[in-house]
């Protein structure tokens, strides 16, 4: 699961090509309240840690932000934050 944020960075390298400095946000999908909310939290720290190092490596400058959306552990609210991510233009989500 530790390689998901490394997809999405090479997901989105086409989007960067030639943009210097661009924020490419991707749209973090699971539960972050109720009782699994320690280990959505857990799994997006790991991801929010993995995305900075890449970005400090990058040679383009490209940063990558992680975008926390809670599903609280619900189907439909998943689907919810999906549009929701959609809506506001992000282009790349991971669960």
């Amino acid at each position: 699961m530790a390689y998901a944020p490394m997809a999405a960075a090479q997901a989105a390298k086409p989007a960067a090509d030639g943009k210097l400095n661009e924020t490419v946000k991707i749209a973090f999908i699971d539960p972050l309240s109720g009782p699994f909310a320690n280990i959505g939290q857990n799994i997006l720290k790991t991801f929010q840690l993995i995305s900075g190092r890449v970005a400090k490596t990058n040679p383009a400058g490209v940063t990558f932000e992680m975008v926390p959306f809670d599903n609280k552990g619900s189907p439909q609210e998943s689907l919810n934050s999906l549009k929701a991510a959609t809506d506001q233009g992000i282009r790349y989500v991971t669960q």
